[in-house]
């Protein structure tokens, strides 16, 4: 399981107020696009690289490889990893 694909940030619109759902993956890649020499200057030419800078980019990597840690100790004693929601 990628677990930057489950956790996610819920940001306010800025014209309508209403709230969206973020997952990390998506502003992982963004960091990716970026990282790679996306120029763009507005949102509208490539919105998805403005969501780069909501987050550390070391961060983002240290939870998704103790993600991936975790599973492989469970793994090793039989067991699996879940995650319950709150909601």
């Amino acid at each position: 399981m990628d677990i930057v694909e489950l956790i996610r940030i819920e940001l306010p619109c800025p014209a309508c107020g209403k709230r969206y759902p973020l997952p990390l993956a998506q502003v992982l890649l963004s960091q990716e696009i970026v990282h790679e020499g996306c120029t763009a200057e507005a949102e509208g030419e490539c919105p998805p690289v403005f969501f780069a800078p909501l987050f550390d980019h070391a961060t983002i990597l240290m939870i998704q490889q103790a993600w991936h840690d975790l599973e492989a100790q469970a793994g090793a004693i039989g067991g699996a990893l879940f995650i319950d929601t709150l909601e």
